[in-house]
């Protein structure tokens, strides 16, 4: 069941131009995977919008890139004849936004709208939103791929120094790490090495001592 989904309409090649630089995989995999798949339209007159008369209050980010606020003011608002659009400044698409970075704001504005039916922004201030990327996925890549690799090969470089059995060694460190973070990471090992030792020491826990060799 769709609302919005035209069949006739070649939505892959669309969202997939020849000059595109990053294309939209996003969109892609959602609206382009549908291809092919059957499709039951909703009833032509729930396609379009309808008039209305309850109270409605529509908040809207300056640079929501995802439903821009005109789509609100020219395509909906008109249909409600006791609405009201609040478009905030330097606000997006994510709700967390709203709640998130002038939460005091937020409470006011819903607030006032729903005691008054007039909707209360003034206490929103103006604070241009950060676009820096402090790691970014490129970095978070190399950082994930470099500890996933440099953690196996210290387990198993470990595991042959101490004659600890490699997997034993990495649910101890796993273990430590949970439990101390990085110093569980550094100190995993040698307490690892440390009990294997003694247990091989001790008659009575040497069963243990082999359950932690190789």
């Amino acid at each position: 069941m769709t609302g919005d989904f035209d069949p006739l309409r070649d939505y892959a090649t669309e969202m997939d131009p020849p000059g595109s630089i990053l294309g939209s995989p996003w969109s892609l995999l959602f609206a382009g995977s549908l291809k092919g798949w059957p499709t039951n339209p909703i009833r032509a007159e729930f396609r379009q919008v309808q008039p209305s008369d309850v109270e409605t209050l529509l908040v809207s980010g300056s640079i929501d890139f995802s439903t821009p606020a005109e789509f609100a003011t020219d395509e909906l608002l008109p249909y409600l004849t006791r609405g009201q659009q609040v478009i905030l400044a330097e606000m997006g698409h994510a709700v967390a936004d709203l709640f998130n970075v002038q939460p005091e704001a937020t409470e006011r504005l819903l607030t006032s709208f729903y005691d008054t039916g007039v909707a209360d922004d003034s206490l929103y201030i103006y604070a241009p939103m950060d676009f820096s990327v402090s790691l970014g996925f490129p970095t978070l890549a190399k950082l994930l791929v470099a500890g996933t690799i440099g953690f196996v090969f210290m387990t198993w470089l470990q595991s042959r120094f101490a004659r600890v059995n490699a997997a034993v060694l990495f649910i101890a460190l796993l273990f430590f790490a949970w439990l101390w973070g990085v110093w569980g990471l550094l100190l995993g090992a040698p307490l690892l090495a440390i009990a294997k030792v003694i247990c091989d020491r001790v008659e009575a826990l040497k069963p243990v001592g082999e359950l932690l060799g190789r």
